[in-house]
């Protein structure tokens, strides 16, 4: 009771003024404490945990630059080669080209012979494997209609879808 009395007495304004000098000292003595245990080489706990944070924000740096950089070397190896892509569509334009051949000399002959379409089909996958449109589908799918043997001569036949006079 009778230190209640004292702070009573002394005033409130006062003892704030007494615990608010109380904090500036101590946090001037912790400062203090920190920079001599600094000096003298002597690491704190926060002061370690800083570091290792730090440290630790690094090497996710370290590791999301490296991401960076084969996310970079991936794209340009999937978008940005032009000599392979100029090749590739070459390549396309020459098999559309081989399919163009045979269906005019088969269509102009009427047939086309089995060895034929099969060379005509292996141009064909290759083409579409390599990403071809739609008009070399429709100039083989054309080809498939065609018989396989000629047709008599002065007769009107009908043979898969074709009729012609001969």
């Amino acid at each position: 009771m009778t230190y209640i009395n004292t702070l009573l007495d002394v005033g409130i304004s006062q003892v704030i003024i007494v615990v608010l000098a109380l904090l500036f000292s101590i946090e001037g003595l912790l400062k203090t404490i920190d920079w001599l245990l600094t000096r003298l080489g002597v690491k704190t706990k926060s002061q370690l945990e800083k570091e290792d944070m730090h440290n630790s924000i690094k090497n996710h740096e370290k590791e999301l630059n490296e991401i960076k950089t084969s996310l970079q070397e991936l794209t340009k190896t999937i978008t940005g080669n032009t000599e392979h892509e100029a090749m590739r569509e070459g390549v396309v334009a020459l098999l559309r080209q081989a399919l163009y051949d045979a269906y005019n000399k088969w269509t102009e002959k009427g047939y086309c012979p089995i060895y034929a379409m099969e060379v005509s089909k292996k141009i064909y996958e290759q083409y579409h494997a390599l990403g071809g449109n739609d008009v070399g589908t429709e100039l083989f799918e054309r080809l498939k209609e065609l018989p396989t043997q000629p047709l008599s001569k002065g007769k009107i036949v009908e043979d898969n879808k074709f009729m012609k006079e001969i």
